[in-house]
């Protein structure tokens, strides 16, 4: 998988724009979404091989998302190391993005079938046009002063969830042996196991650390992002607490001291909490879906994940 990634920019230039377009996979990361593609493909009977189209769309894809959000977010680091734009200029991560985007798609011209292909494409273009959708929802949330839980859910869903489900369903789908019901099952895996990742990523932003996180703590709360866990903390806290969340949110020049007094006020007003429910209802979701499928040593594997989704640090 790693050899078949970084053979994607072989070919790109100038030099610049391939060093930049490889910035980012060169960095490492989880590589969670072909895994899970190549394991989806394994569950539902077929080999993880067949799936290595699908595994690094959606890989090149998440990696075109990660850095047009920076941009857009205006962050410094990710994966420890310099954001693209920062270490190159706006230009050349814009254009490094397309490559990415642009690779994704020419990946899946690899598919010898062509229905097998014309599915493949139609569900990565909806993923994606899903993807931007939840972006800009993201970015309007932090202007309007009402953000439901429901409205959260519905982007982190769009910009999250849906490439997700779009691995582990075109995992199923490359198996020659799938069947509706892994097609179904595995769709509805990806989905949950998205949705509970992306609020424990949110978790993680206020309680973890720059080191683990690879990004500067709390960069969500100076961004002003209405996260589950300060939608949570605004509906549920009293009016002085509001005032500290209220006092430090969308400050971007906010101290660490400043964001460790509204993850204080989020975690005594039991924020923290209900996210961590919320979080764990949908990996159970993910955990329950799996059920459907007959055992497997890829279906323990894609256990595995969704609990390490729950209990991770990074």
């Amino acid at each position: 998988m790693d050899a078949a990634l970084a053979g994607s920019f072989d070919h790109i230039g100038p030099a610049q724009l391939r060093d930049a377009t490889r910035w980012y996979p060169d960095a490492g990361g989880k590589r969670l979404r072909p895994v899970m593609a190549m394991l989806a493909c394994e569950a539902a009977g077929g080999q993880g091989e067949q799936a290595l189209p699908i595994a690094l769309a959606v890989e090149l894809v998440h990696n075109f998302s990660l850095v047009h959000d920076d941009i857009m977010d205006r962050d410094a680091t990710r994966r420890g190391r310099a954001t693209v734009h920062v270490k190159w200029d706006e230009p050349t991560a814009i254009l490094a993005g397309d490559v990415l985007f642009a690779r994704a798609f020419e990946e899946l011209s690899r598919i010898p079938d062509a229905e097998a292909h014309r599915e493949a494409a139609a569900l990565l273009s909806r993923a994606v046009l899903k993807l931007c959708e939840g972006q800009a929802l993201d970015m309007a949330f932090e202007h309007v002063p009402m953000v439901s839980v429901g409205d959260y859910l519905t982007m982190i869903r769009g910009k999250t969830a849906l490439l997700f489900e779009a691995a582990t369903r075109g995992g199923a789908l490359s198996s020659p042996k799938h069947s509706a019901a892994a097609v179904q099952a595995l769709s509805t895996y990806g989905e949950s196991f998205g949705m509970a990742f992306q609020i424990a990523d949110d978790l993680l932003d206020a309680t973890g650390d720059a080191k683990t996180l690879g990004k500067p703590w709390g960069s969500d709360i100076r961004a002003g992002k209405r996260t589950l866990l300060i939608l949570e903390g605004q509906a549920n806290s009293t009016a002085a607490q509001r005032g500290v969340i209220d006092r430090v949110l969308g400050k971007a020049d906010a101290t660490d001291a400043d964001v460790a007094s509204v993850v204080q006020v989020l975690r005594e007003c039991g924020a923290l909490a209900r996210a961590e429910a919320v979080r764990d209802e949908h990996a159970r979701a993910a955990d329950k879906a799996l059920d459907a499928l007959p055992a497997s040593p890829a279906r323990d594997a894609l256990r595995a994940l969704n609990e390490w989704a729950v209990t991770r640090r990074s």
